[in-house]
């Protein structure tokens, strides 16, 4: 879970291949964690200086 915690972004292809895993468990790993609540969202950091926010 720590490789999604720093980039959500990562590929399921690259997750697998750094876990370990075929592509298709480790999909299923993550859609369960999301399910029992392991995984309870996804977010978007934006720079607040690139947008004028500071």
């Amino acid at each position: 879970m720590a490789i999604r915690q720093q980039d959500a972004t990562t590929p399921i292809s690259e997750i697998a291949e750094r876990v370990g895993l075929s592509q298709t468990p480790c999909w299923k790993r993550i859609k369960r964690y999301e399910r029992e609540g392991l995984i309870e969202r996804r977010m978007t950091i934006l720079n607040r200086e690139r947008l004028g926010w500071t």
